[in-house]
């Protein structure tokens, strides 16, 4: 969302913060189970708090090269040690070493998904890095948490908005924090203007659920269910017209396929899977040098495409 219509004031921001600091303080949630969570490595030894109060001390004068040794020191001993890896982070931004930051947080969330604080600090790195699949992917895996930390919907919503230009999916975010316990009346009612302003979002609100339904169940190939959500559908929009496409190519209707995804692509043409999926039309036409051009264009937008990487393996021909 752009600054100029961004819903809410610094005022607002500020009554934010303590109302989710309260929400939060009243009643600490229960660890869910989470698939990217990974297990905690057990301490091989104990008494790290010497080292960890020094590793502090040396950060605070500075001296981030003894910093991080305490703190280096410390993981090898215990590699799920929370403060330690927090602080490490801190070090390697503070001497400007963004990516290996990075990496120290990502650790840290996976062992501790439910901290969303830091997952939000790592999306940010990632943004500034200019990596942002790596931040939406972040963000997106804290959502299950959001519940105990609410200022991840604005957070994403601002990435959607600023970085992705998606300001319809902004604003399902947007609306996910209003009606949160944590959302002061103010940021509601103004919500409730946007509303009146885009009525197009309030559509999508609707068919949102029943796209991302329709996602899940083309995965397992299940196009009974995908139809039958689609059916309920009110705006063919670009997502509409890529799994109406995607339908069409598991039935080997090349050409109906091939027209849907390309009309999806003109509605929105940042979307890696519809790249991918068109190539797919392609290489099944027997038209490989598109097919490739399609791939490769899929990895642009997303360098980790699994389809697209594998399709490119397989197909050797070289696009000049």
């Amino acid at each position: 969302m752009p600054r100029r219509c961004r819903p809410w004031s610094s005022f607002l921001l500020a009554i934010v913060a303590v109302a989710v600091a309260a929400c939060a303080s009243k009643t600490p949630q229960p660890v869910v189970a989470d698939p990217f969570r990974q297990e905690i490595p057990a301490p091989k030894t104990a008494g790290n708090d010497d080292r960890y109060r020094l590793a502090e001390e040396a950060f605070k004068t500075r001296d981030f090269e003894r910093a991080e040794h305490l703190l280096t020191s410390i993981l090898k001993d215990d590699p799920g040690n929370r403060p330690a890896l927090e602080l490490l982070a801190d070090v390697f931004i503070a001497t400007d070493r963004s990516p290996q930051a990075c990496g120290t947080l990502d650790t840290l969330c996976r062992y501790y998904p439910e901290d969303v604080e830091m997952s939000i600090k790592l999306a940010q790195l990632n943004i500034g890095l200019g990596r942002l699949n790596e931040a939406e992917y972040v963000y997106l895996r804290a959502l299950p948490y959001a519940d105990r930390d609410p200022i991840l919907y604005l957070e994403l919503g601002d990435f959607l908005s600023e970085q992705r230009d998606d300001r319809r999916e902004a604003y399902v975010y947007y609306r996910l924090f209003a009606e949160s316990p944590a959302a002061p009346p103010e940021y509601v009612k103004q919500i409730r203007a946007m509303e009146k302003e885009h009525p197009e979002y309030a559509v999508y609100w609707r068919d949102r659920p029943h796209l991302r339904a329709a996602e899940a169940a083309l995965k397992k190939r299940d196009v009974k269910t995908v139809k039958s959500h689609l059916r309920q559908v009110v705006d063919h929009g670009a997502l509409w017209k890529r799994l109406e496409g995607h339908i069409a190519l598991e039935k080997n209707d090349w050409n109906k396929a091939r027209d849907l995804l390309i009309e999806s692509m003109w509605m929105n043409d940042a979307d890696p899977e519809t790249y991918y999926l068109l190539g797919c039309v392609y290489q099944q036409t027997g038209d490989s040098f598109k097919a490739k051009n399609e791939w490769l264009r899929t990895l642009e937008l997303d360098p980790k495409h699994p389809g697209a990487i594998d399709a490119l393996g397989l197909n050797t021909e070289v696009v000049p």
